[in-house]
């Protein structure tokens, strides 16, 4: 169930009724490639479904989208002031710099309801490197991963 974020406030990049808009085209996305869910690694597509913009994106972020519009944030813990200041719309999992993303996202995957369902990956992402993308593949081995690099940003051009 998508859960709309409040309405607009002057601290916000969006206001809350684009990015809701914005969230419901990806489910639509999401149905339209009979997905249950994708992970967004790309920096732009986060923006551009959050409105998180930051100095933290050198690290890997993991946006989680499951079919029903729930959202969940995976990067360092230590982004969680910043997180919490700018994205109104997605549940956020820190992790501390010794964990692994990939155990985060995995986690995400499974409070979602899709881990083990039809998921696609943005693999095309500078900053989702082949190793973790590797490990999110083998620790959620269950899952059947498509390739879903270009989905979402043919929404954002």
């Amino acid at each position: 169930m998508n859960t709309p974020i409040s309405p607009a406030s002057s601290d916000r990049t969006f206001p809350s009724e684009e990015l809701n808009a914005r969230v419901q085209a990806v489910q639509t996305l999401i149905a339209e490639h009979d997905l249950d869910g994708i992970v967004i690694a790309t920096p732009e597509n986060i923006y551009y479904l959050t409105g998180l913009d930051h100095w933290g994106f050198f690290a890997c972020h993991l946006l989680i989208v499951s079919r029903d519009g729930q959202m969940i944030l995976t990067c360092r813990a230590m982004e969680g002031i910043t997180v919490e200041n700018q994205v109104h719309n997605a549940q956020f999992l820190g992790h501390a710099d010794h964990e692994s993303v990939a155990d985060y996202c995995v986690r995400a995957l499974s409070e979602l309801g899709i881990n083990g369902g039809r998921v696609g990956l943005e693999k095309d992402s500078l900053f989702l490197t082949a190793h973790i993308a590797e490990d999110i593949q083998s620790k959620a081995a269950t899952t059947h991963w498509s390739n879903a690099s270009g989905l979402v940003d043919g929404l954002r051009l």
